[in-house]
């Protein structure tokens, strides 16, 4: 089949229950871009709105595998009823319009503005057909979703990856923005005749806006079966930047460069319990001393320095998110003086039109506790611009089973407790109808079937929640550990209440009510 492509996005239904189908788009013998699609052959289903506008004003020949008639309608813009009026859609968590979302990628701060990439399938909610999609935001809380950025094509689909800004421009290619990510091959899989992964590179030269593919690719070739997701930074300690690579099983290999083209491997790393979607950053403590963080896709974590020109891992392995919701956080490029990292919230939203969120933006830093570093994280101080009702309490004092509570207005809301000295016997924490378990005496903290440390450091417990429509965020030990969970907040239940089993002596408390960040007349954020 022969099509015109006159508008952005070509529309059609899916249907999960509809046998899987390959899509290929030709132009003059040449494969431009493959899918696999559960094409329903009718206009009753999931709707899609494929991004086609790389192809607008151009003739691309439509071949589909077992052989289908679809009649593929074009749109100029994604027409959505009640956006972001959905009854499951986040209100403080950025949530795509409609279909799949996963790892954020080449999250960069970008002329005033903070750019968030991420894996975008359009055709379902359920993953597959990778694109990196687009949001940008002034503040990290306000998100505007924007057309996608890297889309299937003659080199497959474009997986994870991460963005540095090359200053110097040793890349021959001006001072630009930089994008690293794998590119799958045709083909889908190796047992099908696919390609195996490599390394490619976008950029953004200048003061542009839109992606160029590197014309030279791959920057580095297939290496083994999984190799993937690359993580680009500049190591000063090397003189070199530094690029970390998901090999297979629990091992990454680390590669050097001069000049961003050209990587050789000069050591690799094993990362127990953990896989994919490699993180390698520095941080300083307050006092001064500088460690390298190595984190994996399930939010695992290696402490370490470069010592003659290898990484040197220096504490075990430490978990810093429990529960299996974070996954394949990262961290923003181009930011002078703060580390902030968004993280993948793996929640299965059962809604017909998307299924994930983006996690809200933390701050990471880096503590010292005795010969112990600990990673931590905590929501950036502009989540605090939503505030619509604040209530804060010092000094209070409860005997007993006395139940303290106060209602929460807004559909989230951010609490804050910090514990006088170290309490005994166990208290309960309800939020928007989520409640949270914390055994003094056990160190134990557990909510919706997650359970985690209450505290690493031995100080007195301290949490912070953010409660959403389906996710709960909590962070204790001043953000050492994270603990994060899917739920059904609200159900009716719009208050904070706090209680104890024997006395509780709160040194301060704050409750804040959140608005949403979307704005529902115009579908914006």
């Amino acid at each position: 089949m022969k099509l015109r492509i006159a508008k952005p996005y070509l529309t059609f239904r899916t249907h999960e229950n509809a046998p899987l189908r390959r899509m290929c788009l030709w132009q003059k013998g040449r494969l431009m871009a493959e899918y696999q699609i559960h094409f329903t052959g009718s206009w009753e289903g999931f709707p899609v709105w494929l991004d086609v506008r790389r192809f607008c004003g151009q003739d691309v020949e439509v071949e589909i595998t077992p052989e289908l008639n679809v009649d593929f309608g074009q749109e100029e813009e994604m027409e959505i009823p009640d956006l972001y009026r959905e009854d499951l859609r986040p209100q403080i968590h950025f949530s795509v319009k409609t279909g799949w979302n996963n790892d954020p990628n080449g999250m960069i701060f970008l002329q005033g503005q903070y750019h968030m990439y991420y894996q975008y399938g359009p055709c379902s909610t359920r993953w597959n057909n990778m694109h990196w999609g687009h949001a940008v935001s002034k503040d990290l809380i306000h998100w505007e979703e924007k057309p996608c950025a890297l889309c299937p094509g003659p080199d497959g689909m474009p997986f994870s990856g991460n963005a540095v800004l090359d200053q110097e421009n040793r890349t021959g290619l001006g001072k630009a923005a930089l994008f690293f990510y794998t590119a799958t091959g045709t083909g889908f899989t190796l047992e099908e005749g696919g390609k195996g992964f490599t390394q490619h590179l976008a950029y953004i030269p200048g003061d542009e806006e839109e992606m160029r593919l590197y014309d030279k690719n791959p920057v580095l070739p297939h290496i083994c079966d999984g190799n993937r997701d690359p993580f680009v930074i500049f190591c000063e300690e090397l003189g070199d930047y530094l690029m970390a690579l998901y090999h297979e099983g629990e091992e990454f290999g680390l590669y050097r460069s001069g000049d961003l083209l050209h990587w050789e491997r000069f050591q690799t790393l094993k990362l127990k319990g953990d896989e994919e979607c490699p993180n390698v950053y520095p941080l300083c403590t307050r006092e001064g001393v500088r460690k390298w963080i190595f984190t994996g896709a399930h939010d695992i974590y290696v402490v370490g320095s470069f010592q003659e020109g290898r990484f040197v891992v220096e504490q075990e392995p430490i978990p810093l998110s429990f529960g299996g919701i974070i996954y394949a956080s990262q961290w923003i490029a181009n930011l002078e003086d703060r580390t902030v990292r968004v993280a993948y919230e793996q929640l299965g939203i059962p809604s017909p039109r998307f299924s994930q969120q983006l996690g809200i933006p933390t701050e990471m830093r880096l503590i010292q506790n005795g010969e112990q570093y600990f990673l931590t994280a905590l929501p950036v101080p502009e989540i605090k611009t939503l505030c619509v009702r604040e209530i804060c309490e010092k000094d209070l004092k409860l005997s007993g089973g006395e139940l303290w509570e106060i209602p929460v207005e807004g559909p989230a809301a951010d609490v804050e407790v910090r514990f006088l000295g170290q309490p005994a016997g166990t208290a309960v924490i309800s939020l928007l109808g989520v409640e949270m378990c914390l055994a003094f005496s056990q160190n134990s903290f557990c909510m919706e079937g997650v359970t985690a440390p209450l505290s690493r450091t031995g100080r007195a417990p301290r949490l912070r929640a953010v409660v959403d429509r389906c996710s709960v965020e909590v962070f204790l030990d001043d953000g050492a550990v994270l603990a994060v969970a899917r739920c059904n907040a609200h159900v009716g239940k719009s208050w904070f209440g706090i209680q104890g089993d024997t006395s509780l002596y709160v040194e301060f408390l704050c409750c804040q009510s959140l608005a949403s960040i979307w704005d529902t007349s115009g579908g914006k954020s």
